[in-house]
């Protein structure tokens, strides 16, 4: 291979790395508005989140109540942003 197939080459996989990565962080970050994804009206509900709960449980509480699609991907992005 010569420099240019070489040069065109690197930048394909660095367009192609940087697409992966521009797509994952913003799927990994975006704001979800849970008002829009419900159906009808609901009542509040509330969650008791004791002093000195642990983010697993915090997360596992906020799964079980139906606010968390995902408390593994809410744990990260609490690791991440704090």
């Amino acid at each position: 291979m010569n420099t240019r197939n070489i040069l065109i080459v690197g930048a394909t996989i660095l367009a192609i790395f940087t697409s992966i990565a521009t797509i994952s962080y913003s799927a990994l970050f975006a704001e979800i508005d849970l008002a829009a994804n419900s159906a009808a009206p609901q009542a509040p509900v509330k969650i008791e989140i004791v002093a000195g709960s642990s983010l697993s449980r915090v997360a596992a509480e906020l799964g079980e109540a139906g606010f968390l699609r995902s408390p593994i991907i809410f744990k990260l992005m609490a690791r991440v942003r704090a």
